[in-house]
């Protein structure tokens, strides 16, 4: 094995493992279960390699864990060499057949609907492959946290990720058939002050924001009721709590079956978003990768719920 200045050894390479994987979950513990291992065996081998290196990679305490200027600059060079280091070994073994783990981020709601329905016919074509998703609402570093794949609304504004786009946002307010019986079909943006009204309160803390046509904001009463989850708004809505602003792809069941409709449909007009799966930008996307994007990509394009247009929502205005 290499020790001359400039090279890098077989405990060097345990080392970069072991610290690739604390420092993206910033836990001793969970990158030992990871590489299974003992936490100590993960805290041994950073404090070699940082020894080896002469710098120190991470800053612990018994409470917290934090990547130190140095370790944040070697993060994501070294987790991108170690994954080629994994597709070269899957590649020898498998060839150009997908094989390995694929860590996935995504959104709870969205993979619920439609991600988890999909792995069925994923896995079952690719038997080698092994699929890790990591369900959470907030927006994460797809590089320095190792994710394969990220699943998002919104633009790539990363310049080192490619993005595809395979659905539009559409954002409506819904309301169910009772409440609206109850409280009135509001016709103009106005009347909503009448209304109970539920809100979607973000991960960032920010308040999603309720524009309509027009150049002067509509005044709005205080909400009803605040939920952090778009699965929630439609749920609450369809119990008759209120009118809540939800993207159409939560919300197609219940409006086929008549227990949600839309409301407002030609005056709300929220801010324009698309949906897209995102991932590293690398000269030769590993097979595994691959396999799974273009799997989703397929599926969705063919979804009824992500591919529904405007004239069909208005179908089900009230």
């Amino acid at each position: 094995m290499d020790d001359a200045p400039g090279g890098i050894d077989l405990d060097q390479v345990r080392g970069l493992r072991a610290f690739v994987a604390a420092a993206q979950r910033l836990s001793f513990t969970r990158a030992a279960d990871e590489l299974g291992v003992s936490p100590q065996a993960v805290a041994a081998a950073v404090a070699r390699l940082e020894r080896s290196l002469g710098v120190r990679l991470l800053n612990r305490s018994t409470r917290s864990m934090a990547t130190t200027p140095e370790g944040a600059r070697l993060l994501p060079r070294a987790a991108d060499a170690l994954e080629r280091l994994r597709d070269a070994a899957a590649a020898a073994a498998h060839g150009d057949t997908p094989a390995g783990r694929v860590r996935v981020s995504v959104a709870v709601s969205f993979a619920r609907r439609f991600v988890l329905p999909e792995l069925p016919r994923l896995l079952g074509r690719h038997p080698a492959l092994a699929v890790e998703l990591s369900m959470e609402d907030r927006r994460v570093d797809v590089v320095r946290e190792g994710f394969d794949v990220a699943i998002r609304g919104g633009a790539v504004v990363d310049a080192g990720l490619v993005g595809r786009r395979f659905a539009a946002i559409r954002t409506v307010l819904v309301a169910s058939p009772r409440y609206l019986q109850q409280a009135g079909v509001p016709r103009r943006p106005a009347e909503l002050a009448s209304h109970r009204l539920i809100g979607l309160r973000f991960v960032s803390g920010a308040m999603q924001a309720w524009t309509f046509v027009g150049d002067d904001p509509t005044p709005l009463p205080p909400h009803a009721l605040v939920v952090s989850d778009p699965e929630a708004v439609a749920r609450a809505a369809e119990l008759g709590l209120g009118i809540g602003a939800v993207g159409s792809h939560h919300v197609w069941p219940q409006l086929r079956a008549g227990r949600l409709k839309v409301v407002l449909a030609d005056a709300f007009r929220p801010a324009a978003g698309e949906l897209s799966i995102q991932y590293p930008h690398r000269e030769h996307l590993a097979p595994r990768v691959r396999a799974v994007v273009e799997h989703l990509l397929a599926a969705w394009a063919k979804h009824p719920d992500l591919q529904a247009t405007a004239v069909e929502l208005k179908r089900h205005a009230a």
